[in-house]
């Protein structure tokens, strides 16, 4: 009789097999792999081994989940241990990167919004920072509630409530593709293949609404795959229970993954309705109708929210019409030479897999070991062409590495389903040189998912302050401003400054940021031009952070919209910065670097 997963959890102990013991010895592999990574970091930007143990790490890490993936012999319970220690590993490297405080621009914006719940006791209290963050938040829900119950603050709650929802996330998807591949080592390798996308081991563990919605989202899409496959109408009312949970958890956590769901559920609808199951379609029209209703009635910024970066990045790839909005590259920043060919080749390497999944599907149908699940196989596959389409995004639409990163996320789901079984193909004959082609195509894809990830190549480990950064470009000086900021000004005035200092501003000193007035600080004078933009926008201070003078934006701009006309391989001419002081204007704030000055009384 087949063992279910929590009965394989929970079963007596057994002399282990060499399967399971390749498990333990992976699982020591990680930890020392991790171990290497977060070595690399205390060491820091600058030294000479920091980089090459980071790298001795990360294919550590990799390289042993991949190994005991393609072990045969082993039983789903140590599997599953396999893929959770993968997910608790990497996320603990993101707590490492840094573990006394939050440095994500935004981690600031959520905890904006878990404070004003903090304080108020209220939902959907206005946040700046993030106006569609109110509307969606399942995030700062559960995280005020580990506050209450622990006593934990703000910071401690949150890694509680994100790494629970980074080592979900594994756990969710081996169970996901062991509903569609019916096999547990296939659920294992493609849950390893899918931990290699970009953002992984970083942005998917930050302090963000999307931390917790991609565990919810696998659990939605297995009980949409098990309403497909089901035939027994206990288990799909079971199913269907469950599925609507979960995705109801997801519509108040997060718009774009809750989008992603219902795109993959109407696939799976379709699938469904060919083969002549209603259930699939009845879940997808169940979800689609709340979302509707939500967002028609309670987060009816959410279209706007979306669909502006979507029109901005297609926009800017027609000539004369760039945004000039702030990327993760820049003309300063460069990627190194082995960064970029590691990136094409993962590349070209996934979709390799991918037509070869593709044709293999076509003419098998189905996978190994048990029966077939051909009809969502079919569905995940033709989901699977998001991957090239968000390739092609990011190569012409623009400013558009940020948009396509992010996609790359959820595109990495189908693809996961369809390339390990072809993966797992390659060790079919145990040749030592198959099993070891196996463990470098993990390997590759592995370091491309990390070139192309974050934190970006110039802050891959941690270092001193540099501007316009992300992670680096926060320090204890941009901070302390933001803080003085909220406790000594009235909230939610208007702000203009840099990047990460509004940023900063807008979250901790509860400020309402004007992020597109780059031309205020680069202007040589200050003038009825300026005097005028200030009114018109409804500026009451700047923020003037003067070591934009010291060194060139590693984020492509200081702003998040940078003037084309505006040569970025310049420095901000010191002037630009300090003729406020020549003008009258009230310096209410002076720590040496960082200046506030209130212009809302300017004539």
């Amino acid at each position: 009789m087949r063992t279910s997963l929590t009965e394989s959890l929970v079963a007596p102990r057994r002399p282990g097999t060499p399967g399971e013991r390749s498990i333990a010895a992976a699982i020591v592999g990680i930890a020392l792999g991790a171990a290497l990574v977060e070595l690399a970091y205390a060491g820091r930007a600058g030294t000479r081994w920091g980089l090459p143990t980071y790298w001795a790490g990360e294919m550590l890490l990799y390289g042993a989940a991949g190994w005991a993936a393609t072990r045969r012999g082993t039983r789903e319970g140590a599997l599953f241990a396999l893929v959770l220690a993968l997910g608790t590993a990497t996320f603990l490297l993101k707590v490492g990167y840094s573990p006394v405080r939050f440095t994500s621009v935004d981690e600031f914006q959520h905890l904006r919004s878990l404070n004003d719940l903090l304080a108020t006791h209220h939902l959907f209290h206005p946040n700046p920072s993030l106006s569609v963050g109110p509307d969606f938040p399942g995030l700062e829900i559960a995280t005020s509630a580990v506050i209450a119950t622990t006593g934990l603050s703000p910071f401690a709650a949150g890694l509680v409530v994100t790494g629970f929802s980074h080592a979900l996330l594994c756990g969710a998807s081996f169970v996901l593709f062991k509903t569609l591949l019916r096999s547990s080592r296939l659920a294992a390798l493609a849950t390893v293949i899918f931990a290699t996308e970009p953002h992984f081991g970083y942005f998917d563990a930050i302090f963000a609404y999307q931390t917790p919605a991609l565990p919810l989202l696998l659990v939605a899409l297995t009980a949409g795959t098990k309403l497909l496959l089901e035939r027994g109408a206990t288990a799909r009312r079971e199913w269907m229970i469950a599925g609507l949970l979960s995705a109801g958890a997801l519509l108040f956590t997060h718009h774009l993954t809750m989008l992603v769901l219902l795109i993959l559920l109407a696939i799976l609808a379709l699938v469904g309705i060919a083969k002549g199951t209603r259930a699939p379609a009845l879940f997808f029209a169940l979800c689609a109708t709340a979302s509707a209703v939500w967002i028609g009635t309670e987060a009816r910024g959410t279209i706007a929210y979306l669909g502006k970066p979507v029109y901005e990045n297609l926009l800017s790839a027609l000539p004369g019409h760039g945004t000039g909005s702030i990327t993760h590259g820049s003309p300063t920043t460069q990627p190194p030479f082995p960064d970029s060919v590691l990136a094409y080749a993962a590349v070209l390497l996934t979709l390799s897999l991918l037509v070869a999944g593709w044709w293999q599907l076509a003419r098998h149908g189905r996978a190994s070991g048990g029966r077939s699940t051909r009809p969502a196989l079919v569905a995940f596959a033709v989901a699977g062409l998001a991957y090239p389409l968000v390739l092609f995004v990011r190569e012409f639409a623009g400013d558009s590495s940020e948009l396509a990163g992010r996609a790359l996320t959820f595109a990495l789901i189908p693809v996961a389903v369809v390339v390990a079984p072809t993966l797992a193909r390659l060790g079919t004959r145990r040749s030592f040189m198959r099993w070891t082609a196996q463990i470098a195509v993990i390997l590759l894809l592995a370091a491309g998912g990390i070139v192309t990830g974050l934190p970006p190549w110039w802050e891959r480990l941690p270092g001193s302050f540099r501007i316009a950064s992300f992670e680096r470009g926060v320090d204890a000086q941009n901070i302390a401003a933001s803080l003085w900021v909220g406790s000594h000004l009235p909230p939610n005035r208007g702000f203009a400054s840099d990047f990460i200092g509004g940023s900063l501003v807008g979250a901790l000193g509860d400020q309402r940021v004007i992020f597109d007035d780059a031309p205020l600080f680069y202007a040589m004078r200050f003038g009825a031009e300026q005097r005028r933009e200030i009114r018109t926008q409804g500026i009451d201070y700047l923020l003037v952070d003067e070591r934009m003078a010291d060194g060139l934006p590693a984020a492509g701009g200081y702003f998040a919209f940078t003037p084309h006309s505006i040569p970025l391989r310049k420095r901000m001419p010191r002037a630009s910065l300090t003729k406020y002081d020549a003008s009258g204007v009230d310096r209410i704030y002076d720590s040496g670097a960082i200046v506030i000055y209130r212009v809302g009384t300017a004539k």
